[in-house]
């Protein structure tokens, strides 16, 4: 027998996956059907898209508190439907608190489960008792521990939904058998960086490399949160298959840790066989990304294993674009030393200089024009990057812009005068020869 298909060594590791079931499978349900409650299926995206629920969803993120992964199941890619069953139940938590004021606590509530209590007591039970589970590193559980946290999960779910009280009683006394649909609870653990619960899936035979509705793999996850230590397991065990295998935005592993900046998880992916020149559907590579999120030790790092400082995107923009766009100087000031061509052109013709005088940028502008960037090139609608700066009213740019035509111009009015007086030179030493 493989130590992959080993069977439960103890009643009290059985007690915590059978906790993991429900906290993490069922629970999932429960939660569900009172978000289809708040937010209808048929109008969610609708709602969630709109102008107030937006700015609190964009503060959310920006505090991290929805993370990338999460953002993107919110807004799927054209085609696809936004829906509820698309959505993890950390997410959907996130939303019945911030969208629909349902009053849910972090802490446990103090409550007797044995008489009414609300809906926001129990998703707060719920989400207390997940984070308790997920604390647990022996992934054990004593008897006494599991019927004190299974009756509570248990009144909780039924709180929610009253048709799961008879999957709680199969989780509690059924026959444990692997297949039951714990499959989501790894790519939980994974996601939130549970070591050794992760490590307890993948050795009772849990299919690593398994993927989700998005196409993101546990891999994928962990690559994400920066969990080095799950990264590490899931590439032992067998991860290294889908280290290239992108999700259905295209984004492969070392696409998410270099956005996130994750330099221990590159590296560790490029050891494994990570395709440094891959890029997404929108044919950003890893490069692109780290530098649009300012990670110069990523960016620095990929240059030296191989990664082109001019490699282009779908809309044929190099590193430089999104810096000289995203006012990345220090960034610029990098690539520039590296190598990069300051006056390569996106499909659009529009150059760096080109981005930054739209963008307002002038300490950018500043960089480009004193590394030969061309102030004089045009872009396909014919405009050069004085245009847009005239265009933005900025004064500074201009400036520079001005300032370094005139220099132009003086260096040629120089030449000319050199050009001029060597002419005359030559002229009357003819003339003095032969008069």
């Amino acid at each position: 027998m493989t130590a992959a298909s080993k069977p439960l060594a103890s009643k009290e590791e059985k007690n915590f996956l059978r906790l993991s079931l429900l906290l993490f499978k069922l629970s999932c349900s429960a939660i569900k059907f009172i978000f289809d409650q708040e937010f209808c299926p048929e109008t969610l995206q609708k709602e969630i898209s709109k102008k107030k629920n937006w700015d609190i969803l964009l503060n959310l993120k920006k505090k991290k508190t929805i993370s990338g992964p999460q953002w993107d199941s919110l807004f799927p890619p054209k085609g696809l439907e936004l829906q509820s069953s698309n959505l993890d139940i950390t997410l959907m938590i996130c939303l019945l608190r911030n969208l629909a004021a349902i009053d849910v606590n972090d802490r446990q509530p103090r409550v007797d489960y044995n008489i009414d209590f609300s809906v926001g007591t129990a998703i707060s039970t719920i989400k207390f008792y997940r984070n308790k589970l997920a604390h647990i590193d022996n992934c054990s559980v004593s008897d006494l521990t599991f019927n004190e946290m299974f009756d509570d999960v248990a009144k909780a779910i039924v709180k929610l939904n009253p048709a799961l009280g008879i999957e709680c009683d199969s989780i509690r006394h059924g026959a444990f058998d692997k297949n039951l649909g714990i499959l989501t609870v790894l790519h939980e653990m994974c996601h939130d960086g549970n070591y050794e619960l992760a490590k307890s899936l993948i050795l009772q035979g849990l299919p690593v490399n398994e993927e989700n509705y998005f196409g993101l793999t546990p891999l994928h996850l962990a690559s994400h949160e920066g969990h080095i230590n799950v990264v590490k397991l899931l590439l032992d065990h067998g991860a290294t298959a889908v280290v290239n295998k992108g999700n259905i935005n295209g984004s492969r592993p070392l696409h998410f840790a270099s956005h996130e900046g994750h330099k221990n998880i590159v590296e560790i992916l490029l050891q494994h066989g990570a395709d440094i020149h891959q890029g997404n559907n929108n044919q950003s590579k890893p490069i692109h990304l780290a530098t649009h999120e300012n990670h110069i030790d990523i960016v620095k790092f990929l240059i030296e294993n191989g990664a082109n400082v001019n490699d282009i995107n779908k809309n044929g923009s190099t590193p430089m674009h999104l810096a000289s766009y995203n006012n990345l100087t220090e960034m610029a000031e990098f690539l520039i030393e590296n190598g990069v061509d300051v006056n390569k052109a996106k499909l659009d013709k529009r150059t760096p200089l080109h981005v930054a005088c739209r963008a307002g940028n002038p300490e950018i502008v500043s960089i480009l024009v004193r590394n030969k960037a061309l102030v004089d090139q045009t872009d396909n609608d014919g405009r050069t990057p004085l245009f847009y700066a005239k265009d933005n009213g900025n004064r500074e740019i201009i400036s520079i812009l001005q300032t370094k035509d005139h220099s132009a111009e003086n260096d040629q009015n120089v030449f000319y005068m050199f050009m001029l007086f060597s002419c005359v030179i030559i002229i009357c030493g003819v003339l003095k020869r032969y008069v």
